[in-house]
C-alpha cells in the first residue's frame, strides 16, 4: 500500500474533482447542448474518468468511518456510470445518448454533493432543467394569491402558513430516520424534486416557512408581490439563463437570466398591482415593482447555502417595505 493516502487529506482535490463534475453535467443540460460540443465532451468524460480511478486507486479509508465509507461508496458509483458510458457513433441519437448519461449522472453526483457536505466541503447543487416544476413553481404561486385575496380572512393567514410549516417540518424529520419513507416521497415527487432533495431539506419546506414569515410581518402587497415575483421570475431565469445566458456572474447564474427576472418579475408585480391594489398611483406601481424585483434578482444569483425559495421571497418582501417608507417620508 504504498503511495496511498487516507481520503480524508484530500479535501482540495475532492472539492475540485466534484466541481468538474458539476460543470459536466451543466453542460449536458439538453438547453446548452450542441453537436459540435460533443469531442469537448469526449475529453471531459475521458478526464473525469481517469482522475476519479487514479484518486480511488491511491486512497483508503480509516477503519471504523462510517461517513467516510458512504463517501466512497458514493464515488465509486459515479466511476461505474462514468465508465459504464460509450457514446455510439450515431449522429441521429448522440444528443439522446449524452442526456441518458446526465440522467443517471444526476442522483450519483448529488449522492457524492451530500457526502462532501458531511466533511465540510461544499459544492454546488444542481438544478437541470424541469418544464413541469417551472409549471408548478407558477401555479403554487397562483394558488397562494387565489387564497389570499379569494379565499382565506387576512385573521386566518398566518393560520394557515403556519399549518403548512408544521406538515412540510413533519414530512422533513420522517424522511430523515426512514430512508425508505424518503425514496417513497421521491418517487412520488419525482417528477417536479430536484435531485439534491434527496439529501436535503425540499424548497417546499423553505416556501412554507416564507410565507409565514411573510403573513406575520409584512403588509399584504409585500406579502402579494414577494408571491408573484418568486412564481413567476425564478422560472424565467432558469430558463432563460440555461438556454441563452452567455455571460456568467456567480453560483452558475448568467446576467441574461437576472435580467430576465427583473423583466418578468417587475411585469408580474404590475400586474398583481392591477388586480388588486389599483387604488396606488402609476408612479408608485413602478417603483414598487422595480423594488420587488431588483432585489429579489440580486438575492437570486447569490443564495448558494439559503434556498431561494426561502431568500427570494424575504428580498422581494423587505423591498416593497423600504418602498413603502420611502414613499411615507416624500
Amino acid at each position: 500500500m504504498t503511495n496511498v493516502q487516507a481520503i480524508e487529506l484530500k479535501p482540495i482535490e475532492l472539492k475540485q474533482l466534484a466541481e468538474d463534475l458539476h460543470a459536466f453535467l451543466k453542460a449536458l443540460e439538453p438547453a446548452r447542448w450542441r453537436r459540435e460540443l460533443e469531442p469537448v465532451m469526449r475529453e471531459h468524460l475521458e478526464s473525469l474518468r481517469a482522475r476519479l480511478r487514479d484518486f480511488l486507486d491511491r486512497t483508503y479509508l480509516p477503519d471504523r468511518d462510517e461517513a467516510l465509507a458512504t463517501l466512497r461508496e458514493r464515488l465509486v458509483a459515479v466511476r461505474e456510470v462514468l465508465d459504464g458510458f460509450s457514446p455510439g457513433a450515431d449522429a441521429a441519437h448522440v444528443a439522446a445518448q449524452w442526456n441518458e448519461l446526465r440522467i443517471k449522472l444526476l442522483p450519483a453526483y448529488e449522492a457524492v454533493a451530500a457526502s462532501l457536505k458531511v466533511q465540510s466541503i461544499h459544492v454546488p447543487s444542481l438544478r437541470p432543467t424541469n418544464y413541469t416544476r417551472n409549471f408548478f413553481h407558477v401555479l403554487g404561486g397562483i394558488t397562494v394569491l387565489v387564497l389570499i385575496h379569494h379565499i382565506l380572512p387576512p385573521d386566518k393567514i398566518a393560520l394557515t402558513a403556519g399549518v403548512l410549516v408544521a406538515a412540510a417540518w413533519t414530512m422533513e424529520i420522517t424522511r430523515r430516520f426512514s430512508g425508505g419513507i424518503n425514496g417513497v416521497l421521491m418517487r412520488i415527487f419525482s417528477a417536479v424534486a430536484h435531485p439534491h432533495e434527496r439529501y436535503r431539506v425540499n424548497s417546499s419546506t423553505w416556501y412554507s416557512m416564507a410565507l409565514l414569515a411573510l403573513a406575520l410581518f409584512m403588509e399584504p402587497l409585500a406579502c402579494s408581490l414577494a408571491v408573484v415575483v418568486l412564481a413567476t421570475s425564478d422560472p424565467a431565469a432558469a430558463v432563460i439563463g440555461r438556454r441563452w445566458g452567455r455571460r456568467r456572474l456567480t453560483s452558475g447564474r448568467t446576467l441574461e437570466g437576472s435580467l430576465a427576472f427583473v423583466a418578468t418579475g417587475t411585469l408580474a408585480s404590475l400586474a398583481v398591482m392591477t388586480l388588486y391594489f389599483d387604488n396606488l398611483s402609476p408612479g408608485a406601481m413602478i417603483l414598487y415593482a422595480l423594488g420587488a424585483s431588483i432585489p429579489g434578482a440580486i438575492v437570486e444569483v447569490y443564495s448558494e447555502r439559503i434556498d431561494d425559495n426561502f431568500s427570494i421571497p424575504m428580498a422581494v418582501g423587505c423591498g416593497v417595505t423600504l418602498i413603502t417608507w420611502l414613499l411615507l417620508a416624500l
